[in-house]
């Protein structure tokens, strides 16, 4: 094949991948994070909104650059397994009236949606009203989000990656 048709495809490919990243809008990642909130307030499984991908690369840390392509993939396949269950075990906190104030500049990780939620927690009888919310979100259609974290209670990341780390399949991808 010459050059200039490689060129003229590479082009074209180009162009594409440009254009599907500005049809993402700050709208688009609004609606996103508001409709993943609402997955928290209903207690449903998340998963579907979840960038399992990234979500995977950041619970695992430096730990992913070290790992066969094979065991990146058993960590994904982990974590979507587990992590329906411990959504669903996840009775300690009850989230209400979830609000989306501001979404960042888009970066290279995507959008950054910043909000505030009332959280309760059962256990201890406290609340913590407005805790505040950050979520990542990586893609409008579908929507996922790479990271969320609400106040100091619940970093998603945090919890994939204990997950992982007490998983006998994963356990050994973890330094210590």
């Amino acid at each position: 094949m010459s050059i200039a048709i490689r060129s003229l495809i590479v082009g074209i490919l180009l162009s594409g991948l440009a254009v599907k990243a500005e049809a993402f809008t700050r709208e688009q990642a609004q609606q996103c994070a508001e409709a993943l909130l609402g997955i928290y307030v209903d207690r449903r499984n998340p998963l579907p909104f979840l960038d399992i991908n990234g979500l995977t690369e950041t619970a695992l840390g430096a730990n992913n650059r070290d790992l066969l392509p094979r065991q990146r993939d058993l960590a994904r396949r982990v974590a979507t397994e587990l992590i329906p269950g411990e959504f669903a075990e996840a009775t300690r906190f009850t989230f209400s009236s979830p609000t989306i104030r501001n979404v960042d500049e888009r970066n290279s990780g995507g959008w950054t949606a910043h909000g505030v939620v009332d959280v309760i927690d059962t256990e201890e009888n406290r609340r913590f009203l407005n805790a505040s919310v950050l979520a990542i979100v990586t893609s409008a259609s579908p929507c996922r989000v790479r990271q969320v974290r609400i106040g100091e209670i619940r970093t998603l990341t945090a919890i994939v990656r204990s997950m992982l780390r007490s998983d006998r399949r994963t356990r050994s991808f973890f330094r210590d």
